[in-house]
């Protein structure tokens, strides 16, 4: 009687993909670019996101970086966010690993500008030493002046080079 185990297979690719060598380069002195695109449906339209990253590997698994998301569309303010902040990849040999990340910056918005700090973390998947995705959930506040801080989650991906 089988019962409720995974198929074998199943197991074994889980544990290749968690384990295999990524190959990738997260030395110091590799350069990193991101990009992602994105929309967002919502009762007062479509909203269309754009974001861009670049940063430096300072030290084996540790990247200094900036990044930038442009937003417009629907009933939404055109925004325009850009970020200074520092990612931490702990298991750097491994071609699935999670990392760690911090940012702070500015968010520019018609007519109300604000600053913020964000926290929080993702997955990469490295295809090659080369290219992979990443997928990241991140914590954001925003510090308009005169107002109680704002925060709220934000899960995106997208597509990440190294060379």
């Amino acid at each position: 009687m089988r019962g409720n185990k995974p198929p074998m297979f199943l197991t074994i690719l889980v544990l290749a993909l968690l384990t295999a060598p990524a190959q990738a380069r997260f030395e110091a002195g590799t350069f990193r670019f991101g990009a992602g695109l994105g929309f967002q449906g919502s009762p007062e339209g479509v909203i269309f996101s754009l974001g861009a990253s670049g940063g430096v590997f300072v030290l084996k698994g540790l990247d200094v970086g900036i990044s930038t998301v442009f937003q417009t569309g629907g009933d939404i303010p055109t925004q325009f966010l850009c970020t200074g902040g520092v990612r931490f990849i702990p298991l750097p040999d491994l071609m699935l690993t999670p990392y760690i990340k911090a940012a702070g910056g500015r968010l520019f918005v018609e007519g109300d500008d604000a600053w913020t700090v964000s926290a929080g973390g993702g997955l990469l998947y490295m295809f090659g030493p080369w290219y992979g995705i990443d997928l990241q959930g991140t914590y954001m506040w925003f510090f308009f002046p005169g107002e109680d801080p704002i925060g709220d989650w934000y899960i995106t991906g997208g597509l990440v080079l190294l060379f």
